[in-house]
């Protein structure tokens, strides 16, 4: 998080994209409520909202249904079910997750994307690789 007096310097355009991160690696296996994707540290101004969004694949072992979270330094803020398959084997189901965050305050705001299993019996993961990656994005998308 910055420090009284630093100065932060963030696009002022709407549309403007923020920060990315990009996923090459699948995730650990999860049933119970995993982190999957992590955003640090992203630069946002007060009163201006956000578009967040995640572009990925999921995977798992046998039939299942799994949760996704965006969270905004460790709060909810959109959720999502995404029922699934036995895809084991291939390079997972294309899925995507997107919300808009208006900002509280003026700083460092660490997104955090976490997946769960809610039904069905076996492992989920995120599905990447390097051909195919995961994205979480941040965009400015206006003034409040």
């Amino acid at each position: 998080m910055p420090a009284a007096g630093d100065i932060i310097t963030v696009p002022t355009t709407p549309g403007a994209r923020i920060a990315t991160e990009i996923e090459t690696d699948a995730s650990s296996a999860f049933t119970t409520e995993a982190t999957l994707m992590t955003l640090s540290d992203a630069p946002v101004v007060q009163g201006r909202i956000y578009r967040v969004r995640w572009v990925g694949g999921l995977d798992a072992t046998d039939t299942a249904e799994v949760l996704l979270r965006l969270k905004a330094d460790g709060t909810a803020f959109q959720l999502r079910r995404f029922p699934l398959v036995n895809v084991s084997g291939t390079t997972g189901v294309a899925a995507a997750l997107e919300a808009e965050y208006t900002a509280t305050a003026t700083g460092a705001v660490t997104f955090t994307l976490t997946g769960q299993r809610l039904s069905g019996s076996g492992t989920c993961t995120m599905a990447a690789t390097a051909t195919s990656p995961c994205y979480l994005h941040l965009d400015y998308i206006r003034d409040a």
